[in-house]
């Protein structure tokens, strides 16, 4: 049953699949190195993850499919990365963002998949958002994302989202929440993730930021995953980013 529900979803994907190749890593600095992926939340190769964490030395980590299990293995990162938000959603895990910077202000959507962090960068406040979107009808994306629209609306100043999106960049999903940020998406489509039934790859995964000139993108493993993860750096635009208003509450 669940393969004939899944049919639907996947075949409205297929056709929109894009090219595969990503960009080179890009700019050093300033800006914001992230690291994004969809963890899986029964893997079991913990140990080669953290070492390519550890190579590529993300300043931010926003990750899904955060298990009792994989937040046992995140233990091994709590030096580098001592500021997060961990935040339930469905049974496959949680939603997280890591980072080496102070955190100002929390958000935590765990009905809908989102949590966030404003941390304050060498070059100023940034809100980095981690989110994992539903598979499209009859799976609940859109409703999932009318939800989170009027919260993304709410974030001041400068906005870094990482997520598995399950829905290719030129979806209206995505369309609506870099209008709702005030984003767009970092680096071209690159394949991270092989559909169910038709083993396809299709790019699912993606980085938004506030501008995008000089945003970069590179695919980095799975690493036990069913998703490869996606090594962003986030380049501000015209110097350092602006000072962020506090959060507006509704």
């Amino acid at each position: 049953r669940r393969l004939v529900l899944l049919l639907p979803a996947a075949a409205a994907l297929v056709p929109l699949m894009g090219p595969t190749q990503a960009a080179g890593p890009g700019p050093s600095a300033p800006g914001l190195r992230l690291y994004q992926q969809n963890l899986l939340f029964d893997r079991h190769e913990d140990a080669a993850w953290l070492a390519a964490v550890a190579e590529a030395a993300p300043d931010v980590l926003t990750l899904q499919e955060v298990s009792d299990r994989n937040l046992a293995a995140l233990a091994g990162l709590a030096a580098d990365y001592p500021h997060r938000s961990v935040c339930p959603f469905a049974s496959v895990g949680a939603v997280a963002v890591l980072s080496r910077f102070p955190a100002e202000a929390e958000l935590c959507a765990e009905a809908d998949g989102l949590a966030g962090l404003r941390v304050r960068t060498p070059e100023g406040p940034v809100w980095v958002v981690s989110i994992h979107l539903r598979w499209p009808w009859p799976f609940g994306q859109a409703g999932q994302v009318d939800r989170l629209v009027p919260l993304l609306e709410r974030l001041d100043g400068p906005v870094v989202i990482g997520g598995d999106f399950n829905a290719v960049r030129w979806s209206d999903s995505l369309s609506r929440i870099a209008g709702a940020s005030g984003t767009r998406i970092a680096g071209p489509s690159a394949p991270t993730f092989r559909l169910p039934v038709l083993g396809a790859p299709i790019g699912i995964d993606h980085v938004l930021a506030s501008g995008a000139a000089r945003h970069a993108v590179e695919v980095m493993p799975r690493h036990g995953s069913d998703h490869r993860g996606v090594l962003a750096r986030i380049a501000p635009i015209g110097g350092p980013w602006p000072e962020a208003a506090p959060l507006s509450r509704p």
